[in-house]
């Protein structure tokens, strides 16, 4: 993934629309069929990652700081063992 700030701003708007999808899967975490939980638990440190991403860029907006804490929590709720 390329970093975000070395993007074009239809690539930045696109990114943070998906970004707000995966949001609602993870704050939904424990209402989503177990597929769904396993790919987040398999892809939780990249997902992290991009957190991390977004932190460095939007840094100056409250909600959003608001949401990426949220998101990590959420992440950290979940541990690392997949559902059989």
């Amino acid at each position: 993934m390329s970093m975000l700030g070395n993007t074009s701003n239809d690539e930045k708007m696109i990114k943070a629309e998906l970004f707000y999808l995966l949001s609602l899967f993870i704050l939904t975490f424990e209402h989503r069929q177990v597929k769904i939980k396993n790919i987040i638990i398999r892809n939780k440190h990249n997902f992290e990652q991009i957190i991390t991403d977004f932190k460095e860029i939007e840094h100056d907006d409250e909600n959003m700081s608001q949401l990426l804490d949220s998101l990590m929590d959420k992440l950290n709720e979940v541990g690392d063992q997949p559902y059989n």
